[in-house]
């Protein structure tokens, strides 16, 4: 991989997901699945999701999604290849094999979902909460990756709120600090203000 070249335009981002999407269907799913919409957008405490419906109309034809979360995308390349064959092997199953792979409202990952994840080139680990839902790239997903150029590290992503609720609390917590020049009375403030010594009843600075 050429860690020159970082994609960092959105568009650029959905062609190349679209392309590793292409590659993968080629050379693990035999050609089988028809490219969805592939979309990235917020997905809270998940890497992506896969509709089990038709969640677009293009041109008139229906289409599946496969979203890629834009909280995480900035993952390495090979992580984000892993989410999309898992999101990829969730299609697989619903539209090629029309198996249930997962309840709980999508949660819960079954042995169908393990068994066709391993086939695709995933190593697979059980949740105790979500089943079978842990998924690493194979040694043999990990060569194909490296074989293809093309793949390179995405450097854009979504900042979540909650990290920028954390990264204003601790850039705002007691950034001003006043010292009394007479007896050294200190304190400080997450704003300026205007502050006297209590002891000497001089402006403190």
């Amino acid at each position: 991989m050429n860690s020159q070249n970082k994609l960092t335009k959105l568009p650029e981002i959905i062609l190349f997901l679209e392309k590793a999407f292409d590659l993968i269907n080629r050379d693990w799913f035999d050609n089988q699945l028809e490219r969805p919409v592939i979309t990235i957008a917020p997905t809270t405490k998940l890497y992506g999701h896969y509709t089990m419906y038709n969640a677009w109309s293009v041109d008139s034809e229906q289409k599946r999604e496969i979203n890629i979360s834009c909280y995480t995308i900035k993952r390495p390349i090979k992580e984000v290849i892993s989410t999309l064959v898992h999101e990829m092997t969730h299609m697989y199953n619903d539209l090629i094999l029309n198996v249930k792979d997962c309840s709980n409202r999508g949660r819960y990952h079954n042995k169908m979902f393990k068994k066709a994840a391993e086939e695709h080139g995933l190593l697979v680990l059980k949740d105790p909460r979500n089943g079978w839902s842990i998924t690493t790239p194979s040694e043999a997903l990990l060569k194909w990756i490296k074989l293809h150029p093309e793949f390179q590290d995405i450097c854009t992503y979504k900042i979540e709120l909650e990290q920028k609720k954390s990264e204003k609390k601790k850039t705002n917590r007691f950034q001003f600090e006043y010292k009394c020049s007479f007896c050294g009375t200190f304190c400080k403030s997450t704003e300026r203000i205007t502050v006297f010594c209590k002891n000497c009843n001089k402006q403190m600075y």
